[in-house]
């Protein structure tokens, strides 16, 4: 019997939760289930483009990208987050932060600030605040010095630490961090939300047996409905999976096509 794979390219901060999950998938499907962390963000990446795993976890903005660089990915499902609204919809944020004891307190008084941001492909983190610019006809450097930090969880310790004035985080990511270190989100704080925008998603690869991908989604969908599965989904601040389509990924490429109006 072949094992069910998957990864994630979402932040490491939900690393644990899919631990768990590949022990719930593989306690009811009829194969086991197995999460592969990979050692680093490229090695992740690199396991779903040769075809090492079955279904992916990623980012919106990059599913459109691997979709247009020849990719076969089916659209599985996505989390609604606890407490976000819209309430019980695959739908986030991008949360500009700064430093709870910060003086800037607007998207204006952002002008001539360091700037953290993840990385390039990074729509909440890097994209979304570049489309935000440019719907704002501002087309000359906004902020006074970008800091590339490689990742969402970088970042909040680059504004926590007053190296960077602000960053955009994943709202997902700052809802897990209730969950796990309340503490540091007492040392920071959202004076914008971006957004919302479709949840990064999971999706199935070529890989995976077109049998499994039904009976996948099923349970995934139907976890809230039951207390081991609820309890899970809870712990990580998830309410529940919803079914996604490649459709509703549309004001992603739109928002992308916008930050490409940047040439800073």
């Amino acid at each position: 019997m072949s094992t069910l794979r998957f990864t994630s390219l979402v932040s490491a901060i939900a690393d644990p939760f899919c631990t768990a999950l590949a022990h719930h998938l593989s306690a009811r499907l009829a194969q086991p289930a197995e999460f592969v962390p990979g050692k680093t963000y490229g090695d992740r990446e690199g396991l779903l483009d040769t075809q090492q795993v079955d279904l992916v976890w990623l980012c919106g903005l990059l599913y459109l990208h691997k979709l247009a660089a020849g990719q076969r990915l089916v659209p599985a499902v996505a989390p609604c987050m606890i407490g976000e609204d819209p309430p019980h919809q695959p739908w986030y944020y991008a949360d500009i932060i700064v430093h709870a004891q910060s003086s800037h307190r607007t998207w204006a008084a952002l002008r001539g600030a360091t700037w953290a941001y993840n990385e390039e492909a990074s729509f909440s983190g890097y994209q979304v605040v570049r489309a935000h610019l440019a719907q704002q006809q501002e087309f000359t450097p906004f902020f006074g010095k970008c800091i590339r930090s490689g990742a969402h969880l970088q970042s909040i310790d680059l504004v926590r630490r007053g190296v960077a004035d602000c960053a955009a985080i994943d709202s997902t990511v700052l809802q897990m961090l209730r969950s796990i270190d309340p503490l540091l989100l007492r040392e920071i704080r959202t004076i914008v939300r971006l957004g919302p925008y479709p949840m990064p998603l999971w999706v199935f690869t070529e890989r995976c047996d077109p049998a499994m991908q039904q009976p996948s989604c099923n349970l995934l969908t139907q976890m809230h409905e039951e207390p081991a599965g609820r309890n899970l989904l809870a712990a990580w601040q998830i309410a529940r999976f919803a079914t996604v389509a490649a459709a509703e990924y549309e004001p992603l490429r739109i928002a992308d096509e916008q930050a490409q109006l940047l040439t800073w």
